[in-house]
């Protein structure tokens, strides 16, 4: 077992499957942080309470530290490779998180379905669903690390992002794969917010505006340019009102 204290608590990793060496993931341990560890402390100072999502949780470090040193109600992990999904349990397990966290063994998408893919040199059959379907209360942050199809897991996640408003975390391997989460995101107000994070980038995301309000601007300017100038002249004239 490999124990880790930060900000003044501790976590412990399961070290079993691995008699003979050290995972990727849990060598910064040895250094005394975490993988990932400026990211996640940003994650933390946010202070955000609510639900967290770990969309590709792997062995489930960052699962562990949404649990332990987040402001999180509760915590969803998601990872279709039953290998790191029975991992990720097991970390959870051996921080005692089991009362608010559940370790999901199945891919995230848009729609509920099944997929087979090579993750990671390993043939993997598994269950889709999309995030909305099963996860509920109000979402604080969701981190999506899940080779490429961070845009599926998005398009799955339609009534959290309108309601919930989370900060949203995508990792990108390139710019066409950035632009593309940002097209995802626009409809529910989100911005980039200029940070970026770890080796493989991971940006940031917050809501700004209203998505009622948003598609109801697109709606005008779909109207006769008439009709739409009145529309703006009556919205100019009652904002008038309103300062007076």
């Amino acid at each position: 077992m490999l124990t880790i204290t930060r900000h003044g608590i501790t976590s412990q990793f399961d070290t079993s499957p691995w008699p003979d060496e050290t995972p990727s993931l849990y060598r910064p341990f040895l250094q005394g942080v975490y993988y990932e560890q400026g990211f996640l402390d940003h994650i933390r100072a946010l202070d955000l309470h609510g639900v967290y999502v770990d969309a590709g949780s792997c062995l489930g470090t960052h699962t562990v530290w949404f649990g332990v040193y987040c402001p999180s109600t509760y915590v969803h992990a998601f990872d279709p490779r039953e290998r790191c999904a029975r991992w990720t349990q097991m970390n959870v397990d051996a921080n005692d998180l089991g009362a608010k966290t559940t370790v999901h063994n199945v891919g995230l998408g848009a729609r509920p379905g099944s997929a087979s893919a090579d993750l990671d040199g390993i043939v993997e059959n598994f269950e889709v669903l999309p995030l909305d379907k099963i996860v509920k209360g109000k979402v604080a942050v969701i981190k999506i690390d899940v080779e490429g199809m961070e845009v599926e897991v998005l398009n799955g996640a339609r009534r959290i992002l309108r309601e919930s408003r989370p900060h949203v975390f995508a990792e990108a391997f390139n710019k066409d794969e950035f632009e593309k989460i940002k097209v995802a995101l626009a409809p529910y107000g989100y911005k980039a917010t200029g940070k970026v994070f770890n080796s493989t980038p991971t940006y940031e995301f917050v809501p700004i505006g209203n998505p009622r309000e948003l598609a109801l601007k697109r709606a005008a300017h779909k109207l006769p340019k008439p009709l739409f100038n009145l529309l703006k002249s009556v919205r100019n004239a009652v904002r008038g009102n309103k300062k007076k």
